[in-house]
């Protein structure tokens, strides 16, 4: 039978939880192979089944010490123990229930506390941007922010008012999905203040030929999604600028009107090749500026 059948599963240190560590033997501190979330439930926890010579401990301690894939071999290390504080009067199946669903209640609750600063978004990285820059430059070509919304997508409309960055931003929260744990800090801001932090590092490795989707299907449904409509069945004013669709049928284009002229400048909020970039998907949008096939 295999050593690790015999001494049991290994146990390995989560990031961001809470642990207890025996420490009647100094010079060996034993961890007790249970996750906990918060520090109080920690302490809760060992308040209920152990004694004064458990400690509680976070998992950067837990790991500083290398206590992480630790055979535990008595059972008073084990996780025989229930992970709930449930009170004395909480005895059946349906009252154990309702505890852990206001103990889940109150989790969320705290989940909004913590304060995401630069040190922290460092420690979700695990120090390694570099690493992170790499990850993210495989969804470059992900330009679907709006078409396949990802958590923050909300937070991200409010704050920035078109397309690009929030495409920036939805991708982050992708690698941060797939690659990271973020614990308990929002992803939003956790993604915004990357952003903002490596923007200029994130263009280079995203602003690329590669970066250009090669799914039609989706790029309709994105440019849609963005509040492009069929040209054909829009009634645009001859004389105006605005961005349309290339590539692809049938032909796009937005409702926004937009200024090229100085003379123009007041009639309309927004340049027609700013807000191409604003709003556009590389390698299939272009700015349709009137009178310009006659001056050529």
């Amino acid at each position: 039978m295999p050593r690790d059948k015999l001494l049991g599963d290994r146990f390995k240190v989560q990031k961001w939880k809470w642990y207890l560590v025996d420490l009647r033997n100094f010079h060996k501190p034993v961890l007790v192979r249970k996750h906990l979330d918060t520090k109080i439930q920690a302490i809760q926890f060992r308040d209920k089944y152990y004694d004064k010579h458990f400690d509680v401990i976070n998992y950067k301690i837990a790991l500083e010490y290398n206590l992480k894939d630790f055979i535990n071999k008595e059972r008073r290390h084990g996780h025989h123990t229930a992970k709930f504080n449930y009170p004395k009067d909480c005895k059946t199946q349906l009252q154990r229930q309702i505890f852990r669903n206001n103990e889940r209640r109150k989790m969320k609750q705290i989940k909004r506390l913590p304060k995401v600063t630069e040190t922290a978004v460092w420690e979700i990285l695990d120090d390694k941007p570099v690493l992170f820059m790499k990850r993210l430059s495989h969804y470059k070509d992900n330009h679907w922010a709006f078409s396949e919304p990802v958590e923050g997508l909300k937070v991200f409309k409010k704050k920035y008012e078109f397309p690009n960055p929030i495409h920036y931003l939805c991708n982050i929260v992708r690698v941060l999905n797939e690659y990271y744990n973020v614990g308990l800090y929002d992803m939003a801001t956790v993604a915004i203040l990357i952003y903002k932090k490596w923007g200029t590092r994130i263009y280079r490795h995203c602003d690329t030929v590669s970066a250009i989707p090669r799914d039609h299907e989706k790029v309709i449904k994105e440019f849609k999604a963005r509040g492009f409509e069929v040209k054909s069945e829009m009634d645009f004013f001859e004389g105006e600028n605005y961005i349309e669709s290339i590539h692809i049928r049938p032909q796009l284009a937005h409702p926004e009107i937009c200024w090229h002229t100085a003379k123009e400048k007041k009639l309309y909020d927004w340049n027609v090749h700013d807000f191409q970039s604003w709003m556009g998907i590389p390698g299939y949008t272009r700015a349709h500026v009137y009178g310009l096939e006659k001056r050529k």
